[in-house]
């Protein structure tokens, strides 16, 4: 329900067609680390010969692998890292610091640099490396401008749209002072949710 894992898949699908001879084997973990197990259970029963590991809850990574790898069945792992997979995913630290660069240089030029809070929408159930995306922000946002830390609210979106939305909301209630906020997010949804948040 994510566009971007809906790009993903759709990209997988197009790849897949291209020689004809491959089966692709598709299940949703629905964002939740007990399902993706179960999947995995599953694929490994269908004897996959390869399996594209795409959930967001890092903690399950070990256990997935440790199924796949009994069958010796390689994996690629999107996004999110998994012991002994293939790794497949952006330079999230760099790829951070461009958005915050370009963040704080918005508050500069259209707010003479005064940020009285971010907000930084995170998903620590992944783990470090998509939060090296979100370290990325930060440090861009500071190298333009001063943010003490204590104006920086981290926040759980849940990798959602919905939840990016609550936490959001619930949070603007409690600083209505505040006018320069500058927001961070995990992904394109949760900015979606952001941004139904302050409308």
């Amino acid at each position: 329900d994510i566009t971007f894992c809906a790009d993903v898949r759709t990209g997988i699908e197009r790849a897949a067609k291209e020689p004809g001879d491959i089966e692709l084997i598709k299940a949703n973990n629905r964002l939740d680390g007990a399902t993706a197990l179960a999947n995995a259970e599953t694929f490994v029963n269908q004897g996959v010969n390869l399996a594209i590991e795409f959930q967001t809850d890092e903690k399950f990574g070990p256990a997935l692998m440790e199924k796949f790898n009994a069958r010796k069945i390689p994996v690629i792992a999107i996004d999110i890292p998994h012991p002994d997979a293939v790794y497949f995913g952006a330079d999230n630290y760099n790829a951070g610091l461009m958005g915050g660069e370009a963040a704080g240089k918005y508050a500069v030029e259209h707010w003479g640099g005064k940020v009285d809070k971010v907000l930084s929408l995170e998903l620590p159930q992944s783990g470090s490396i998509p939060a090296k995306r979100m370290k990325g922000q930060l440090d861009g946002i500071r190298k333009c401008v001063n943010v003490p830390e204590k104006d920086i609210l981290h926040l759980d979106s849940k990798n959602t749209l919905e939840e990016a939305k609550r936490v959001v909301s619930d949070v603007l209630n409690t600083m209505p002072n505040a006018r320069h906020i500058l927001v961070v997010t995990i992904n394109d949804g949760t900015a979606l949710g952001v941004i139904a948040a302050f409308e």
